[in-house]
């Protein structure tokens, strides 16, 4: 099981009064239990090296072939099932916050798989009203803990959303890009100048908003954007 950060004492004590329950399967102990975790298993290759889904022979798929895109790379760890789409669910729609630094351990983890130098976290940013609704952005709590895991500068406000777009759930690949079309702009006093961006998300299904996000940033001076998910939809 991914280790997260120590708790302070009086959560510790709270939980050995009433255990929390793994958002997977309900058994109490854990935020996710150590089987739900054994049977996640991460992506294998082959995979296409610039949007983490299976491909063969490692070449890029006829996705990311076809056009170009102003995301370099987009690293996933997990495919989105079972206990990572459970944590994942909890974490965005549940206020199950507590999840977030032991998910975020797997954006350590593909990172650490394929290593890329960056200067600076961004997350991707969300709508007011869906922050003011769920408390938190899912994205900013995983990039928090990616920054500070790799010792580099978080900038949640850096990128910002120019208005409210519909839920991508349910759209196809054409309607989503044309969905996040001009959704995302740079705050005008960034300084990207020259500077490696790492976005970050919860799950990746097209990547058309990675890819917004990421031209948003490359308008703005960035030198390269990547992007690191927990989990790739396959």
């Amino acid at each position: 099981m991914p280790a997260g950060p120590r708790d302070p004492w009086w959560q510790r004590a709270s939980d050995w009064l009433l255990p929390p329950r793994c958002v997977s399967c309900g058994r109490r102990g854990h935020e996710i239990c150590p089987q739900c975790w054994q049977e996640s298993h991460p992506l294998t290759a082959p995979l296409c090296p610039r949007c983490s889904v299976p491909s063969a022979g490692g070449r890029l798929c006829h996705q990311c072939a076809g056009r170009a895109h102003p995301t370099r790379a987009i690293l996933a760890r997990y495919p989105f099932e079972g206990a990572i789409r459970a944590a994942l669910v909890g974490l965005k729609y549940e206020s199950r916050t507590r999840l977030a630094p032991h998910l975020a351990v797997a954006l350590v983890a593909a990172l650490e798989a394929r290593p890329i130098s960056f200067d600076v976290v961004v997350p991707v940013p969300l709508a007011p009203g869906r922050r003011q609704a769920r408390g938190h952005n899912q994205s900013e709590l995983l990039a928090r803990a990616l920054a500070a895991e790799r010792g580099v500068e978080l900038a949640p406000g850096i990128l910002r959303r120019e208005h409210e777009t519909r839920p991508q759930q349910g759209l196809s690949a054409r309607e989503r890009r044309i969905n996040v079309r001009g959704a995302f702009a740079a705050a005008p006093d960034s300084s990207l100048d020259g500077r490696r961006v790492m976005l970050v998300d919860d799950v990746c299904t097209t990547g058309a908003t990675l890819d917004a996000c990421a031209q948003a940033l490359a308008d703005a001076g960035a030198a390269g954007v990547w992007a690191v998910v927990v989990a790739r939809e396959l």
